[in-house]
């Protein structure tokens, strides 16, 4: 039988193990400037104990046989979250890359016609177009996250820390749909810890500011939305293509969910993802899948 006597406090030591390795990472990053180059076997270390932390964590939960506090399953994470995004994303300059779409877009210049480095482009120069990778390519991001990048780039300043914010929040989001699932599978919910605790997965959020929390929060969404009640969301398809233009793993769900709708919602899903790529491949970009190897069009 599972020793329910000192449930409430399993999660203690654990937290604080993540909370100092993620401090540390904190200050690693202001006193050098960087987690990589000379700090990298220090940064390998603060990571190695915030995944014994994590490891101590999910035995734990496990043994304990009862639901933790949500103070301390879903706050700790949290703040680990937020003591990351203190960080520059020094491990992965995606980040760059992103802010420049979302410039170029905002512009009204679709971001798949160019590569940073084309001429045409000099004239929304700007310091981040200096850091994005792959200059020589347009953008390699799907529809998703051109719009999600240019809504960004319209209503706040093209800075790292508003990514990093923005895919924390739908890093959460993520795991908040998972939490619903596991209810609707009446699997115990506190096996949300096994994601929100996870340092890969808050390190590519909250540090990398990368979009796979995005992808994940419409994935799981989209199976949420098929499967909480008897009758399927018409909002499940329209998740589920919004994932699939943000990386294209989600298409592998697209069979299961695709008997789980009716026929409205198989259009309605082709509907969506038609409807979002087409628009890009208009005008001097195309679709980028013949001819030479220009470094421009939608694929």
């Amino acid at each position: 039988m599972a020793d329910r006597s000192w449930a409430p406090k399993t999660l203690v030591l654990p937290a604080a193990l993540c909370l100092g390795a993620y401090a540390g990472l904190v200050f690693v990053d202001r006193a050098n400037g960087t987690l990589r180059a000379d700090t990298t076997p220090t940064t390998l270390a603060l990571l190695a104990v915030a995944a014994f932390g994590y490891v101590l964590a999910a035995i734990a939960m496990e043994r304990s046989g009862t639901e933790p506090k949500v103070a301390m399953l879903w706050i700790a994470p949290v703040l680990f979250r937020l003591l990351l995004v203190l960080t520059e994303p020094t491990l992965s300059d995606d980040v760059y890359r992103y802010l420049w779409d979302g410039h170029v877009l905002s512009y009204g210049v679709n971001p798949y016609s160019y590569a940073i480095s084309a001429v045409e482009l000099d004239r929304l120069q700007i310091p981040i177009r200096d850091l994005a990778n792959n200059p020589d390519l347009s953008s390699p991001y799907l529809p998703t996250l051109q719009f999600l990048f240019a809504a960004l780039a319209v209503i706040a300043p093209s800075e790292p820390v508003v990514i990093q914010l923005v895919m924390v929040g739908f890093d959460l989001a993520a795991a908040l749909m998972i939490w619903k699932l596991l209810a609707v599978a009446g699997l115990p919910t506190n096996r949300v810890l096994l994601y929100l605790w996870h340092p890969l997965v808050i390190v590519e959020s909250a540090h990398g500011a990368h979009f796979d929390s995005l992808m994940a929060f419409f994935l799981l969404a989209a199976a949420f939305t098929a499967f909480r009640r008897s009758t399927p969301s018409a909002t499940s398809p329209v998740l589920l293509a919004l994932g699939v233009l943000t990386r294209p793993i989600p298409a592998l769900v697209a069979p299961v969910l695709w008997w789980r709708w009716r026929r409205v919602h198989r259009v309605l899903f082709v509907v969506v993802l038609v409807g979002l790529v087409v628009p890009f491949s208009f005008g001097r970009s195309g679709w980028g899948l013949f001819g030479a190897p220009t470094g421009d069009g939608v694929f």
